[in-house]
């Protein structure tokens, strides 16, 4: 790491708490948008009752059932309306290519399975303005049919 590198790094760690309470920010009305339009699609991050959540990602599981549409026909729509998403991460860890040829037994997870299928990132990022993050909540119902 350059001396450059590090005093950027220095400085950010500095605004590490007001990052995380934007982001809580931001996840708390994109949670609170998807329960108040019904996008029954869409399962939110849950938070434990004791425990604080930094959203260094806001990950939904879709339900592609109720959404109308996959996950990846989900996440193109929203491409296609200027929002960025991410599928975090696209295969099991068991999956990885350096894993597999040290796994002694096949690994049977079909939690798992089921899951990593259906996850995708919304953008969380404290840099959202409440115009961004209403463009996102749009785009979503957009992307399963509702105009709300």
């Amino acid at each position: 790491m350059t001396e450059v590198a590090a005093a950027i790094g220095r400085e950010q760690v500095r605004l590490i708490d007001e990052f995380s309470r934007v982001r809580r920010k931001n996840a708390k009305f994109l949670t609170d948008s998807i329960s108040h339009l019904g996008l029954t699609g869409f399962i939110p991050p849950y938070i434990m009752p004791h425990a604080t959540h930094v959203f260094h990602q806001y990950t939904v599981l879709v339900d592609e059932e109720k959404a109308g549409r996959t996950r990846d026909e989900i996440a193109s729509a929203l491409r296609s309306a200027g929002v960025e998403t991410g599928v975090h991460y696209p295969m099991p860890i068991y999956d990885q290519p350096c894993y597999l040829d040290n796994l002694k037994t096949p690994t049977d997870c079909p939690v798992t399975e089921q899951i990593y299928r259906r996850v995708l990132s919304l953008p969380v990022h404290p840099g959202l303005s409440g115009e961004d993050l209403e463009h996102v909540v749009h785009a979503l119902a957009k992307s399963c049919g509702s105009d709300s």
